[in-house]
């Protein structure tokens, strides 16, 4: 699996499962790209902050078969 670094805005998030997320970002690189932020919904997780709509962050992601 290929991971790259970019830079975006988060436009939507939803619920996907148990403590998973599922968000569309715009990224300044790339263009619109569906990401799942696992663990994202647990109670103690430090990404809950940083994954609020219109929020510019830089993400880590990596590729996969899907999204």
């Amino acid at each position: 699996m290929a991971t790259f670094k970019t830079r975006g805005i988060i436009l939507k998030r939803t619920n996907f499962s148990e403590a998973d997320r599922l968000l569309v970002i715009f990224s300044e690189s790339r263009g619109k790209i569906k990401a799942i932020a696992k663990g994202a919904k647990k109670q103690g997780s430090r990404l809950a902050g940083n994954l609020e709509p219109f929020c510019l962050t830089n993400f880590c992601l990596a590729e996969g078969r899907n999204f």
